[in-house]
């Protein structure tokens, strides 16, 4: 049978282990970064489509 002492050691071994740490880190800062891309993309993308639509209704003068 396991005793209060074995189980509190573990649990102390275990919170001072920070080995997953960096990986958890690297994975949350990625997630972000992709959330904020895709937040500009959304939020800019359907603009820069619509001026490209408007600019190719225009004629471009190649001489002067």
């Amino acid at each position: 049978m396991i005793d209060r002492a074995q189980i509190f050691h573990a649990l102390s071994r275990f919170g001072r282990d920070e080995d997953g740490a960096v990986t958890t880190d690297w994975v949350l800062l990625t997630a972000l970064l992709i959330g904020l891309v895709l937040a500009t993309f959304n939020t800019i993308g359907g603009t820069v489509v619509d001026t490209a639509i408007e600019m190719t209704d225009h004629d471009i003068k190649t001489t002067f």
